[in-house]
């Protein structure tokens, strides 16, 4: 995910997209369980909306490909701005991610229980002797 945030600003952005998508995709069609192709299945829509949206700011510009300082400027203000399909999802998901951990970090393991790490680096909640 962290890959397609990084260039999802790119011009080249449809190119480097193509081969992981490729790939999500075959991994879509091979999942069963429904519950992660629907994860998978909204990433790689997000990762489609950004292709189109670099694609159609492509077409508008009016520079070539040999203008190294055009392309590396491409899409800066949207960059600053965060504003592209992929930006926004890829936002969402690292702040329910962010609200997820800090939940999980406030927790306590209860009253007369404590926390006992294992040998394979599980954490198991054994009762104390109180």
């Amino acid at each position: 995910m962290e890959h397609f945030a990084k260039w999802s600003y790119h011009i080249s952005f449809p190119e480097l997209a193509t081969a992981p998508l490729i790939q999500l995709k075959k991994v879509f069609e091979r999942t069963s369980v429904e519950s992660f192709k629907r994860v998978i299945k909204r990433f790689i829509d997000q990762v489609e909306l950004n292709i189109g949206f670099v694609q159609k700011k492509r077409e508008e510009v009016p520079f070539s490909p040999k203008d190294q300082q055009s392309v590396e400027s491409f899409l800066q203000v949207e960059k600053r701005n965060g504003n592209t399909p992929f930006t926004q999802y890829y936002k969402s998901i690292m702040s329910k991610a962010s609200s997820r951990k800090s939940i999980s970090h406030r927790k306590s393991p209860g009253k007369g229980k404590k926390k006992m790490q294992h040998p394979h680096g599980n954490i198991d909640m054994v009762a104390t002797d109180s």
